[in-house]
């Protein structure tokens, strides 16, 4: 679970809140996947955002051990970067 707050001293205005999740893969590199929050028009001066991302097996993709990472994006601009680890 994340949780982030967007402000500003005006009205937000049109925003696209995405964020991304850097796997670590077999091979000890990065492999990026791009998720998309919400789109919008915000008339007021902050939005609180929070988020769970489910780390369960599925068939589509295999979770391994390691330092990920996280970017939060808006408006396809990377305004935050945290690193976390998966065990």
């Amino acid at each position: 679970m994340f949780s982030f707050t967007i402000n500003s001293k005006e009205n937000l205005g049109k925003l696209r809140i995405e964020y991304a999740l850097h796997f670590v893969r077999q091979n000890s590199k990065h492999s990026k996947k791009v998720f998309k929050i919400s789109e919008g028009i915000y008339n007021q001066n902050s939005k609180k955002v929070e988020k769970t991302y489910s780390f369960r097996p599925i068939s589509t993709r295999r979770y391994y051990q390691g330092k990920h990472k996280l970017d939060i994006i808006i408006n396809g601009e990377t305004l935050l970067e945290k690193e976390f680890l998966y065990m």
